[in-house]
């Protein structure tokens, strides 16, 4: 199956419903938002960054609120950087991705509140 791309017009329609809150209203939302695009999406929080040496790729374990399962892969260096700025920021974050929240599958991360 082909990997289901987000197009920017759906990216800044993400932006407008979280407005950096990950509240009820937002997720359900969020929800609706996953059923008509196909993208799945995940909440949750960043437990691990970590890399080998200074210039090789990002190791990033997110745990998923929903599901209680923690899932760790090397990431895209633009979400990567998204990621270590909540671990150290003590925030969520909301993952859009095409199949699991792992490497390459990752499309968008909002870090959010």
């Amino acid at each position: 199956m082909a990997k289901k791309k987000i197009d920017q017009n759906e990216v800044n329609e993400i932006a407008i419903l979280l407005r950096g809150k990950l509240d009820a209203k937002a997720k359900q939302r969020i929800a609706e938002f996953s059923s008509r695009t196909g993208i799945n999406h995940y909440s949750g929080t960043i437990v691990m960054v970590g890399a080998s040496k200074p210039g090789t790729d990002q190791h990033i374990t997110f745990s998923d609120a929903a599901s209680g399962q923690s899932t760790g892969s090397i990431w895209p260096d633009w979400a990567a950087d998204l990621a270590e700025n909540a671990f150290f920021g003590d925030r969520d974050v909301l993952i859009f991705a095409s199949g699991d929240p792992v490497g390459k599958n990752i499309e968008t991360v909002y870090v959010v509140n």
